[in-house]
């Protein structure tokens, strides 16, 4: 600032980087892109109504068996009140007849909901970076 002009302040840009195990999922992800024919038929309901409606059935259903069905750990996750996880998954077991006791078919129904949140949100939600600076 020599001439009396305000100075220009460096701008900084947050740059992420990630290891190969964070972006793992979201890899997988994008080559199973367009297959819809992965997709369980109930889990396209479930997203369909998400649409309709404005819900998050189907991200409800992904954290809560990502986090081993831990009613507190999917609460965390979605930042959403006890009450209102259980509402939603009494609501996909009974209303969209999704088997949520059924160990057997949890790969599926996770892979169904992955592939229809990865369309709708994109790679970066299932890309999990920890800030180092809040640690």
């Amino acid at each position: 600032m020599v001439d009396g002009s305000t100075s220009i302040a460096p701008l900084m840009e947050v740059i992420n980087v990630c290891t190969v195990a964070q972006l793992r999922t979201s890899l997988l992800l994008k080559s199973l892109e367009g297959r819809s024919d992965l997709i369980a038929k109930e889990i396209h309901r479930l997203a369909a109504y998400d649409k309709e409606k404005d819900t998050q059935y189907c991200e409800t259903l992904y954290r809560y068996l990502t986090c081993c069905r831990s009613l507190k750990k999917t609460c965390d996750a979605l930042f959403a009140h006890r009450n209102t996880v259980l509402y939603r998954i009494r609501r996909i077991r009974d209303d969209f007849n999704i088997p949520l006791d059924d160990p057997a078919v949890h790969v599926d129904l996770l892979l169904g909901s992955s592939l229809l949140l990865f369309e709708e949100k994109g790679p970066d939600f299932f890309v999990n970076i920890k800030n180092n600076r809040e640690e």
